[in-house]
């Protein structure tokens, strides 16, 4: 028997047995004429899978009774025999049809919620109305107003002697809450986080004051995703600072508060979007004086200096390819040549430092990770539905060993070269490489090589960007060219049906149906040699190439081919349209 069966079987038989003895259950709970508790048994999962199914399943105890499992169902067999004229009242809340269950009590002036859930704001709301005069809860998370702020501000206290109140209700732990004289948690949710004057006199606060050092204070404003998280001391210390929001002119309030009143702050995170503001100058003059830290989206933060980089870096990128009139294709092609550009090289100090877009321009080293998040970030901006996918691939040490990588895939729809479809592509194995060159090799056999030996004899020496094999890669095409590594999550589902990855609606919206994203995908076809060849064509002209190298587009065609035939895989590359 599974652990739900096992439940389920067990919450039958408490039914059965409530409904057996209802009427002892029912003798004991009228007798509770002032205070009733209702309980919920606290097991763990293994205690509940080893009971006897023939255990008891409640308990009488001296304030009420404690069920094994309580839920709406229990709290209906049982609601018509609690006395109407308790005055307080022990219960899992969540547990009831609804809050309205309350109003069967007109005497009820003390509540204890007992499931370790907090108290809403809503929740209070509606209590006070029913003349409830005294909140209490086990839950690490109250919920109260601080009237001398804002109508609209809640605040959450947890830890010993934390007595507040909301519109004359006395909201406070329960008892037997366990005390913690060194540590609290402090929640505040501001409707106006701009008035730094509330912010102020919340820091002067009594009930802040008294929490021992390094306390946690989070303020959110929910009407603007706005976050701030302080960790706080009595001495002005403030251990970390988290900003969430975009306005900067908030930013500057905020930091400015900080400052100006003297607190030490150990660590400032400004959260932000990766994108450009002209006010993000604004960050340049606290950077200075304030540990700030940068979070982007990624998983590294970065400095003011990083992120200003990053974003001049980006934009200019842009604008090097918005400046000409280009198709989705061309705009495609353009910017994996910009980012192929980069010569691989792994960060030897910090692995970080070749995966995240910032440390890749600061430092010069780059890896799969950075190739494929700097590409996706760029083709976002310039409007391409792009994404990363990361996948296991055999190792180059030629011993059947994966190791991990990662790749970008895209959607595209270009009228101009008719290409239409989802593609892969892999900008770190079509990267700039060294002494990339045709040679003929100690046994005279022709080869295409990216370092020479010194026994091979060069005939041919091409380009740096001349390698396109992993540039727009289909559905159909991926097995073959990757016969070992493991698929996209979108090239997975299309055979299940399901589509359980984010994918689909990153790439192909929300409105698009499991048989549309298959039918898609499966007939995305890669163009034909003379399609690739006028892209190309078309897109060095733009890159601002001579005509000489243009010409050399053939050179380009011809490297790949080779490739392709070195590793086998001749029908991966852009193959001629077939003649009728």
């Amino acid at each position: 028997m599974n652990y739900y069966d096992k439940v389920e079987l067990l919450v039958n038989r408490m039914y059965s047995e409530i409904e057996d003895k209802i009427s002892e259950i029912s003798s004991h709970i009228s007798k509770k004429r002032s205070f009733f508790k209702l309980e919920e048994e606290s097991k763990e999962i293994e205690e509940i899978i080893n009971m006897r199914v023939d255990s008891p399943k409640y308990e009488l105890t001296d304030n009420g009774i404690k069920f094994l499992f309580f839920n709406e169902n229990v709290y209906k067999l049982i609601k018509d025999f609690i006395p109407r004229s308790i005055t307080k009242l022990s219960i899992p809340l969540s547990r009831l049809p609804s809050l309205q269950e309350l109003s069967s009590f007109p005497m009820l002036k003390e509540l204890i919620r007992n499931d370790f859930h907090g108290y809403t704001k809503q929740e209070l709301d509606y209590i006070k109305k029913l003349g409830i005069n005294n909140c209490q809860c086990q839950s690490t998370y109250m919920m109260v107003d601080n009237q001398t702020l804002s109508d609209s501000s809640t605040i959450a206290i947890t830890g010993d002697e934390n007595i507040v109140s909301y519109n004359k209700m006395t909201v406070t732990p329960t008892d037997n809450y366990p005390s913690n004289k060194e540590i609290s948690y402090l929640k505040i949710s501001l409707a106006d986080i701009n008035n730094m004057d509330n912010l102020k006199k919340l820091m002067e606060k009594d009930i802040i004051r008294r929490l021992a050092p390094y306390a946690h204070l989070e303020i959110e404003n929910p009407n603007n995703n706005s976050i701030i998280k302080i960790e706080l001391s009595d001495k002005k210390e403030i251990d970390s600072l988290k900003i969430n929001n975009n306005d900067y002119a908030e930013i500057e309030k905020i930091l400015s508060f900080i400052e100006e009143n003297n607190y030490q702050v150990n660590e400032i995170t400004v959260f932000l979007d990766n994108k450009t503001d002209k006010n993000l100058q604004t960050l340049e003059k606290f950077s200075k004086k304030l540990p700030i830290k940068i979070n982007y989206g990624d998983v590294v933060e970065t400095d003011y200096e990083g992120f200003a980089s990053m974003r001049a870096t980006i934009d200019w990128y842009k604008e090097i390819i918005n400046e000409n009139d280009l198709s989705q294709a061309e705009k495609v092609l353009f910017a994996y040549d910009i980012i192929k550009s980069f010569q691989y090289n792994e960060s030897k100090e910090d692995k970080n430092n070749s995966r995240y877009i910032p440390e890749i321009i600061k430092t010069g080293n780059i890896v799969c990770v950075g190739y494929s998040s700097f590409l996706k970030e760029l083709l976002n901006e310039l409007g391409i539905k792009a994404d990363t996918f990361s996948v296991m691939t055999p190792n180059d040490n030629n011993q059947g060993e994966l190791t991990g990588h990662r790749r970008n895939i895209i959607a595209l729809d270009d009228d101009k070269y008719n290409i239409h479809g989802i593609f892969t592509l892999d900008a770190t194995w079509d990267s700039k490489r060294k002494n990339l060159s045709l040679v003929r090799d100690e046994k005279k056999q022709r080869q295409v090589r990216f370092n020479p030996l010194k026994t091979d004899t060069i005939e041919k020496s091409y380009e740096d960007l001349s390698l396109y094999r992993h540039f727009l890669t289909p559905y159909s095409d991926y097995e073959i060219l990757y016969p070992r590594d493991t698929k996209p999550g979108i090239y997975n589902d299309i055979i299940t049906g399901k589509f359980d990855t984010s994918q689909k609606e990153t790439l192909l919206g929300k409105n698009i149906s499991n048989e549309e994203a298959q039918n898609i995908i499966r007939n995305t076809k890669r163009p034909n040699l003379e399609t690739f060849t006028k892209l190309l064509r078309n897109v060095r002209e733009k890159e601002g190439y001579g005509t000489e190298t243009i010409s050399k587009t053939e050179e380009s065609i011809e490297v790949n081919q080779m490739i392709d035939e070195l590793y086998k895989t001749e029908k991966t590359f852009f193959q001629p349209s077939k003649k009728n």
